[in-house]
């Protein structure tokens, strides 16, 4: 793996100001181009553990073992119909997914960018009502449900009820009664609709990152005997030593990963003209999620990447007939050469460039822009790397399409 450059020179080589690197006033002005986000999202957890007790059965003091499918083992047991507990599992994954799916994962948490904040705000706000929509229906249909789950149940409790009549031979309870007192034990774990509704909550946490605050706020004096003024001389300490480093690192944690998405479409794509002679149907797909996304994340403004996508979001524009493909094939190789510059710039080699047995980037190769056509763009010819290797055939996993 390529060693990184120095902090300055990573900074420097990105148009950045590097003057007072402890503060590096550009890079806190890209930090507030977005926010921290944090999806606190609470529901009913629809599960209950039951055992031999809450049937108002004594059964021994010895029981025999039960294997873990056994019915006598009661043990956790689904409080909602099935459909609906998968319903209300995926509808949770999809809340906490508007984040994951637009945000850079750095050192403070989940960074969303200016760019994607309006998507990001209007899709979690479509979740969130679809996910208070599912408990009011609960709440409408409470009797209906709770009907389905004991109906789920009636083949469990008889099957249970064999079961334990065969270890215990002496059980003084009818079968109907053992369903009974069965069903009536799952369906005493299921609140009350008003506390059932009281059980959802969901709220996005928005906050800037806080790291101007620690540069510029200063220590307060020594106080030995004050904990509370020690643990700020501690924090702020610690944030004011390392500042260089964690500015970098923002730079960084927003860099290599849009680096890294259009480095491994690109090839992709690639691979699948090489492999066919046409670009197939799942990386024309892929390649317009790529320009979505970049225009998303883009928040930095790198403008070499940002004149390949343009150039990219033309020819896909194209009806595929049309569409030249030594053309597409240029552009793609383009932008592959530059993601893969901005990752060897941080440190990083891409996954598919180890596949491909391709030699890393200069670390100092320069990108200059061609003038063969108009929105085009390109590597120095030492750093663009060969593409005669057999290219991976696998299709990169992209977010869900705008």
């Amino acid at each position: 793996m390529p060693s990184p450059l120095d902090p300055r020179q990573a900074l420097a080589d990105l148009g950045l100001d590097t003057s007072d690197l402890r503060s590096a006033p550009e890079v806190i002005e890209q930090m507030r181009r977005g926010i921290l986000c944090q999806v606190s999202v609470h529901a009913w957890s629809a599960t209950a553990r039951l055992d031999e007790s809450d049937l108002g059965l004594n059964l021994g003091p010895e029981t025999p073992h039960l294997g873990h499918d056994d019915p006598l083992r009661l043990g956790a047991k689904r409080l909602l119909p099935r459909k609906l507990d998968q319903q209300l599992a995926t509808t949770i994954r999809n809340l906490r997914d508007t984040v994951y799916d637009r945000a850079f994962k750095t050192a403070w948490g989940y960074f969303i960018p200016v760019t994607a904040y309006a998507r990001w705000r209007e899709v979690f706000e479509e979740r969130q009502a679809a996910f208070f929509a599912l408990r009011d229906r609960l709440v409408r249909d409470y009797d209906l449900w709770r009907a389905e789950i004991a109906n789920e149940y009636q083949g469990v409790a008889r099957a249970a009820y064999w079961r334990a009549k065969r270890l215990y031979p002496s059980l003084a309870v009818t079968e109907e009664d053992y369903v009974r007192r069965y069903l009536e034990a799952i369906l005493a774990h299921i609140p009350a609709p008003e506390a059932l509704a009281a059980e959802f909550t969901c709220t996005a946490i928005k906050t800037f990152i806080p790291l101007e605050d620690y540069l510029n706020t200063p220590l307060p004096a020594e106080a030995p005997d004050d904990p509370q003024t020690e643990m700020e001389r501690d924090v702020l300490g610690e944030a004011q030593a390392t500042g260089p480093e964690r500015l970098v690192g923002f730079v960084r944690d927003v860099t290599v990963p849009l680096c890294s998405l259009i480095h491994e479409v690109a090839m992709a794509a690639l691979a699948s003209i090489g492999k066919q002679e046409h670009l197939g149907s799942s990386s024309a797909r892929s390649l317009r999620n790529l320009v979505c996304r970049f225009r998303e994340l883009n928040f930095l403004e790198n403008q070499e990447l940002e004149v390949g996508i343009n150039q990219l979001d033309l020819l896909m524009g194209q009806d595929p007939k049309d569409r030249p493909l030594a053309e597409l094939t240029a552009v793609l190789q383009d932008l592959a050469a530059v993601a893969l510059a901005g990752l060897v710039k941080f440190g990083e080699q891409p996954r598919v460039g180890r596949d491909l047995g391709l030699a890393p980037l200069p670390e100092a190769a320069p990108i200059t822009r061609v003038r063969r056509d108009p929105g085009l763009f390109s590597l120095n010819e030492q750093a663009l790397p060969a593409l005669t290797d057999p290219l991976p055939t696998r299709q990169p996993r992209l977010p869900p399409a705008c």
